[in-house]
């Protein structure tokens, strides 16, 4: 998924750093909820 962007072409850096920074708020969440 991170090497994918939706134009169906190898993500740049910038497509990358946000997939992880959406992640990394979904994993937050998930924990945020948990705990």
């Amino acid at each position: 998924m991170l090497e994918i962007c939706g134009a169906g072409h190898t993500a740049c850096f910038r497509c990358q750093a946000e997939d992880v920074v959406r992640v990394a708020r979904l994993i937050r969440a998930a924990l945020g909820e948990k705990a």
